[in-house]
């Protein structure tokens, strides 16, 4: 069932700014964008946490493939009376060293400072490397850097020392290796990540915003049955899903409201056709008897007698009015109350002397089980009114 509340169609003419106003107020935007929001964050924090675990395992691949090549080295150099020369297992090999690796570091100085051997990617690394070098020409202990190329591209360098020959000579050896190769892992999980990154946020969002327009289904349905409630039509009842969560308890709650309502309803209804019977006997009662006095009365007694009992029943009228206002101020908690001292077994006892012609006609008996006094502090005049 597609919501109409939740999903709200777009009037002609209505301004595109309006049409926009009016969807980002709705919940089910609001609650898909927050969910978008904290998917997105998700994203961030697990693109970062692998980026920082292929960086690590990257990093220790990268320096276990820089030691076996510094070992590598060490065995093709010779120390001769002439100086450092290089030697290899096979004439074919030599030259190689620096081709099979256009882009890793390799520099060798004796130390005097003379250059015996420089790769051409270290002469186009493009950064001063020297600093580095003294520091390990000062302590005579190989040193890791990461240092960045002019192109910003990191390298986990190694600067060593080399020695041999008799008599001893100390030869300074800098190689390096690229952290993000092309075929690296960490490159190569990064590109696909910010590639699949905003088709992961579009499907995410496109999901979110079915599913939750389908969990919020029962508060449009919830809506859709306020409207169609009325005065005629208050029997009506939202079922349940059987959930037991907060939607059903909402249900719940308005089912009842709605039967509470019903039966307020009830009530006003019953207690105005009561008040209409109530007000329809006096006056029906007054206007017969002047009607009567009207056509058929000739003297002066018989008028009295006609207009005394009209009011008699505008008196009548009268008590009830007031004890429909009294009634009315006592429920807004507006009813002053004035208590005196009084015998309430004597009024009730007089209440009844009142109707007891009355209720002999209605062939009703009327009785007081009273003790013979009973003071209390009453409003008299409610009191009077609540007997009789």
């Amino acid at each position: 069932m597609t919501s109409r509340l939740l999903q709200p169609s777009r009037r002609p003419g209505m301004p595109d700014r309006l049409f926009a106003g009016r969807i980002t107020r709705r919940l089910r935007f609001r609650v898909t964008a927050v969910y978008l929001v904290f998917f997105a964050v998700v994203l961030l924090v697990v693109g970062i946490f692998f980026d920082r675990l292929l960086g690590s395992s990257q990093l220790q691949l990268t320096s276990d493939l820089l030691e076996e090549h510094w070992n590598n080295l060490q065995h093709q150099m010779r120390v001769g009376p002439d100086g450092l020369t290089w030697h290899f297992a096979s004439p074919r090999l030599r030259g190689t060293r620096a081709k099979e690796r256009p882009r890793d570091l390799l520099f060798v100085a004796d130390g005097d400072g003379r250059i015996i051997e420089v790769s051409p990617a270290y002469s186009d690394f493009g950064i001063d490397l020297n600093e580095h070098l003294q520091e390990v020409v000062r302590t005579r202990k190989p040193a890791w850097r990461i240092v960045s190329d002019s192109h910003l591209v990191p390298y986990l360098v190694r600067f060593g020392v080399f020695e041999g020959g008799s008599p001893l000579r100390r030869y300074y050896i800098v190689m390096g290796r690229p952290l993000d190769s092309g075929g690296s892992p960490r490159l190569k999980f990064i590109l696909a990540y910010l590639a699949a990154t905003p088709l992961l946020i579009l499907a995410a969002g496109l999901i979110g915003w079915f599913w939750f327009g389908r969990a919020l289904r029962p508060i449009q349905d919830l809506a859709i049955a306020t409207r169609r409630i009325g005065g005629s039509n208050l029997s009506f009842r939202i079922p349940e899903r059987g959930a037991g969560d907060e939607l059903d308890e909402l249900t719940r709650t308005f089912n009842q409201m709605i039967e509470r309502l019903e039966q307020s309803f009830r009530q006003m209804k019953q207690f105005t056709n009561d008040v209409s019977h109530e007000l329809r006997t006096p006056i029906t009662a007054a206007r017969g008897q002047l009607e009567v006095a009207l056509y058929t009365a000739k003297t002066t007694g018989e008028y009295r007698e006609a207009i005394g009992g009209a009011l008699e029943e505008v008196e009548r009228l009268g008590r009830f009015v007031q004890g429909m206002l009294s009634l009315s101020l006592a429920e807004s908690g507006q009813l002053a109350l004035r208590k005196e001292q009084i015998d309430v077994a004597e009024i009730s006892h007089s209440i009844a002397e009142q109707f007891k012609i009355p209720a002999e006609e209605a062939r009703v008996t009327l009785s007081v089980e009273a003790p013979e006094s009973l003071a209390a502090e009453v409003d008299r005049l409610l009191f009077e009114r609540l007997v009789s």
